[in-house]
Order: structure tokens, then C-alpha cells, then sequence
């Protein structure tokens, strides 16, 4: 799945649905991003390069968060008894 970290130069992110209609008219389907993730500035090392490793695990971090927010905001299912289903019926 491809994935896009962005970093906005005025400090403001610009919305998903305006980076998805870019990528609509600028790339081809396997190409476009599936997911946009914002960030404040990309993890650079002293001579200026792109801190790949550590970017994945920022990622990783920001989608185990979202998915426990989604897990918490979900509503419960009681469970119930199955009533006359079991080994000694």
C-alpha cells in the first residue's frame, strides 16, 4: 500500500480530498497514495538525509494510535448467554 508523509511548508496542512484529487490527475492508480499522514518536519540526519527508519516507526506509532482510538470509540457488544449450546446437551 502506498503511503504519503507530508510536510507542508507554510505550516498548515492542506486537506486530504485536495491531495487525492493531485494525485488523481497527476499519477497512475498502482502509484497514488492509499493514505496521507502529515508531519512536522521529515527525521534527517546530519548530513541531510531522510531518516527512513525512523519515519516507519513514527508511522507505525500514528496508525497503532488511530486504530486504538477507533477500537475505544466503537461500541461494546454485550455478550449474551448462547443458551442450549454446549458439550452436555
Amino acid at each position: 500500500m502506498v503511503t504519503a508523509v507530508l510536510v507542508s511548508r507554510t505550516g498548515q496542512p492542506v486537506d486530504d480530498a485536495a491531495m487525492e484529487a493531485f494525485c488523481r490527475a497527476s499519477l497512475p492508480d498502482y502509484r497514488r497514495p492509499k493514505r496521507f499522514f502529515w508531519i512536522d518536519e521529515l527525521p534527517r540526519n546530519s548530513y541531510g538525509k531522510v531518516l527512513k527508519r525512523e519515519l516507519r516507526s513514527t508511522l507505525r506509532r500514528r496508525q497503532r494510535a488511530r486504530v486504538n482510538e477507533r477500537r475505544r470509540a466503537a461500541p461494546r457488544r454485550e455478550l449474551r448467554p448462547l443458551g442450549g449450546v454446549g458439550a452436555h446437551q
